[in-house]
């Protein structure tokens, strides 16, 4: 590594001489706005799709990179109760569990150690 100004400016003007032979570079990659709809690696193309696990494959639009919005899908649905089930408010955290809390109106009984509604 040079110290000085003059080593500095010598190795700059050596690099550019070594270097002034060599071929342009290729043009940067385009961005998501210009992308193709076919990606080719080793010869093998496939248009853009990205997995998201739990849902159907969704495939993102090649112009924009957009990948629109999926339907909501409950995972895992909650089982019908009949009417007038208890409730069984257990393992609550209050930061958490703030808006059903609010919610329900339940309070947290320290004698307990439970929430009641």
């Amino acid at each position: 590594m040079a110290l000085n100004w003059n080593s500095i400016q010598s190795q700059r003007a050596t690099r550019t001489r070594a270097l002034a032979g060599t071929p342009e570079l290729p043009p940067a990659p385009t961005t998501l706005n210009e992308s193709v709809s076919q990606i080719d690696v080793g010869g093998v193309t496939s248009s853009p799709s990205w997995r998201i696990t739990g849902l159907s494959v969704l495939q993102a639009n090649p112009i924009t990179g957009i990948v629109p919005e999926p339907e909501l899908a409950e995972r895992f649905p909650a089982r019908p109760r009949p009417e007038g089930f208890p409730a069984s408010y257990q393992d609550l955290d209050a930061i958490l569990d703030a808006p059903l809390i609010s919610a329900e109106g339940l309070t947290y009984e320290q004698v307990e150690d439970r929430w009641r509604p």
